[in-house]
């Protein structure tokens, strides 16, 4: 008997891709470091966002790149909030009332989703 379900946040409930790399691109820039197109970006985006920012030539404290990135994707989001699919709220519905329990499983940092989730 299923008891559980786990869905992937961005492509599944919201599509969140487009600020996160805009936030991405604008951190890059703003540490002096090259950015990617969204082509690019999207490739290697599975990547925690340690791992992009060391790739990147981010060295040393990466918690004033988290910082400065968070800020970014916070005015971002306030301007144009990513979407969320629209099918979403009907199929977390569904799987409630069947007695699932929910998760949601994402490379996103936590802050991100939290954030996203409000929305």
């Amino acid at each position: 008997m299923v008891k559980a379900i786990l869905l992937d946040w961005d492509g599944v409930i919201s599509y969140s891709m487009k600020p996160i790399w805009m936030a991405n691109v604008m951190t890059c820039n703003f540490f002096g470091k090259p950015a990617l197109t969204y082509d690019e970006w999207y490739d290697i985006q599975a990547h925690s966002g340690a791992e992009f920012f060391r790739a990147q030539g981010f060295e040393g404290d990466l918690a004033p790149v988290f910082q400065q990135l968070y800020e970014y994707f916070k005015t971002i989001v306030e301007k144009s909030p990513p979407v969320m699919n629209p099918d979403a709220p009907m199929a977390l519905e569904y799987f409630s009332s069947k007695g699932l329990s929910i998760g949601i499983v994402s490379s996103h940092p936590e802050t991100f989703l939290r954030k996203e989730i409000e929305l």
